[in-house]
């Protein structure tokens, strides 16, 4: 992407998760760097935590410094020290991540930059339904110190209002983490054997299991169709469900319900996969099943990951927010969810899987607006303080 009527851009992004860590948010910075870098105008440095690494000699652009043991007030010099030796014209900061843990310090390090006369922004990925009043009351020194707030959900949006009147809110909806997959509808075929026999509906869950996401259910109508409709079906889960947190309840009681419901045969696991082999094992799917608790919202990664495949996706329905995509069948999260997944399923037995052009432009589309929204909220901060100084 190559944007001339946004100026050069000194990136400074803080975060205290980065690639090799498992986190959403570690994989949408990851990608955003990518695509920013793409405009040889540009140049960024990641401070993150020890241990971050992935990356570092891939960009001469791009700076990893894993250099923070624990984000505390013992942490700020080394910030400062490299801050002060790239000089950006921007420092971005991103919200939560679990490496923060629950040190004061990074809510205040807006404020502490802003007065050593940088630019701040921070971005919100968690704020209103998915924090506590305590965890919102965490970020409202975030929010005071930062020149500029973004959020993935509008939802955010009337809840910060409440307490910041007039901070200068964007809404910057998150793209794909998962590009296209580039099988042809052969290899999705064979792909598809590995799991089950030809002609096989197949099911999926893509994603971490988590309070907001609901997976139960889709075991109860797993079997419903086997037994009451006698479907040939299958469920497969996308990525290390079960080996990267075996002791989480939710994935004990996943397990638990896979046992009980004699499923053992009708479910597998991939286990850990790259971002391209969890884009071939969504494009094999017959329908994604996506569901939460909250409804679908802008900021869920999963939905957008199985969205870029082109797929079918079964999701929870929510008032104020209706996905832009013509492959969604919404459901009620307070209802019967079994019997809607069967009876979805059921009703377009005969339909095709896919809907040619719904998929493949997700991922380029979705990454190239998110860069340029974030340009222009840099630009806009910077041209005001030209304004002002002038």
């Amino acid at each position: 992407m190559h944007d001339r009527d946004v100026q050069p851009m000194k990136l400074a992004l803080l975060s205290g998760s980065w690639p090799p860590a498992v986190c959403g948010v570690a994989d949408g910075i990851f990608i955003y760097t990518r695509f920013l870098l793409e405009d040889p105008a540009h140049s960024a440095i990641i401070i993150t935590s020890q241990g971050c690494t992935s990356s570092k000699d891939e960009n001469p652009r791009l700076k990893i410094l894993d250099i923070i043991d624990k984000w505390n007030f013992a942490s700020y010099r080394k910030i400062l020290r490299e801050l002060d030796a790239f000089k950006p014209d921007i420092v971005h900061i991103e919200y939560p991540t679990k490496e923060y843990g629950k040190n004061i310090f990074i809510n205040v390090l807006p404020a502490l930059l802003r007065m050593r006369g940088y630019k701040v922004v921070i971005t919100l990925h968690e704020y209103s339904f998915n924090l506590s009043w305590k965890g919102r009351l965490r970020l409202w020194p975030s929010v005071a110190g930062a020149d500029a707030v973004l959020v993935s959900d509008p939802a955010y949006i009337p809840d910060i209002r409440k307490v910041f009147k007039k901070k200068k809110l964007e809404v910057i909806p998150i793209a794909p983490n998962i590009p296209s997959s580039k099988l042809s509808a052969g290899q999705k075929e064979n792909l598809k054997k590995n799991f089950a026999p030809e002609g096989t509906l197949m099911l999926g869950y893509f994603g971490f299991i988590n309070d907001n996401k609901i997976i139960l259910p889709v075991l109860k109508a797993l079997r419903e169709l086997l037994d009451v409709h006698k479907t040939r079906v299958h469920f497969l889960l996308i990525g290390d469900i079960f080996e990267r947190d075996s002791s989480n309840p939710h994935v004990m009681e996943l397990m638990s319900g896979i046992r009980r419901l004699g499923l053992e045969s009708s479910c597998s696991s991939t286990g850990l996969v790259t971002g391209e082999q969890a884009a071939d094992y969504l494009s094999i799917l017959d329908y994604a099943v996506l569901l939460y608790k909250s409804g679908i919202s802008p900021r869920n990664a999963t939905f957008l990951a199985a969205a870029a495949q082109g797929i079918k996706i079964i999701t929870t329905a929510n008032p104020a927010y209706r996905p832009d995509y013509k492959n969604t069948y919404l459901i009620n999260s307070g209802g019967d969810i079994a019997a809607d997944i069967v009876s979805i399923v059921l009703k377009n037995m005969s339909a095709s899987s896919k809907e040619p052009g719904d998929g493949p432009d997700l991922y380029w589309s979705g990454w190239n607006a998110f860069v340029k929204k974030h340009l222009e909220v840099y630009s806009s901060l910077i041209k005001k303080e030209s304004v002002l100084s002038g």
